[in-house]
C-alpha cells in the first residue's frame, strides 16, 4: 500500500511539472513567429537588393516591397503581443525594447524606400532603393537575433 502511494505521489508530481513546463514561457510560440517574421521579410529585402544591383527588369519589386511593409507589421504587432504575453526579465525587456525600436526604424526605411522607388529607374535611384533595401535586410536580421537572444 505504502508503495502504490509513493507511486501515485510521484506520477502526481511528474504530470504536474510536466503541466508547469508547457506553460513556464507563454511568449515562446510568439518568439517563434517574431523570427519567422524577421526571417521572410530579411529574405525579402535580399532579393530586391539583388534584383536593383542586376539593375535590368525590375518587375516585381512593389510586390515584394508590400510583402517586406506586411512582414514588418506583423513584427510590430507580435512584439506587443510579446510584450503584453510573456513574463520577462530585466535582460529580456531590454532586448524587446530594442527590438521595437528597431522595427520603427525598419518601417521608416520602408517608407523612406518607396520614395526613393518612386524617384524614377535611374542608375543612382535604383542603387538609393538597393541601399534602403540592404539596410531593411540587415534591420530585420537583428531583429531576429534579438529574439532569439531572449532566450524564449
Amino acid at each position: 500500500m505504502k508503495k502504490l502511494l509513493s507511486t501515485g505521489l510521484l506520477g502526481v508530481l511528474a504530470g504536474a511539472g510536466v503541466m508547469l513546463a508547457a506553460d513556464v514561457n507563454p511568449g515562446r510560440d510568439v518568439a517563434q513567429r517574431l523570427m519567422n517574421e524577421s526571417r521572410s521579410a530579411k529574405e525579402q529585402a535580399a532579393a530586391v537588393a539583388m534584383q536593383l544591383r542586376k539593375g535590368g527588369d525590375l518587375s516585381g519589386i512593389e510586390q515584394r516591397t508590400a510583402a517586406i511593409k506586411n512582414h514588418a507589421a506583423s513584427i510590430r504587432s507580435l512584439l506587443g503581443e510579446l510584450e503584453a504575453s510573456a513574463v520577462l526579465n530585466a535582460r529580456q525587456q531590454e532586448a524587446l525594447a530594442t527590438a521595437k525600436t528597431t522595427a520603427e526604424v525598419l518601417a521608416i526605411m520602408l517608407n523612406n524606400k518607396k520614395t526613393v522607388l518612386e524617384a524614377g529607374s535611374s542608375k543612382s535611384a535604383r542603387e538609393g532603393a538597393r541601399q534602403y533595401a540592404r539596410a531593411v535586410e540587415v534591420r530585420a536580421e537583428m531583429l531576429e537575433k534579438l529574439i532569439r537572444q531572449m532566450g524564449l
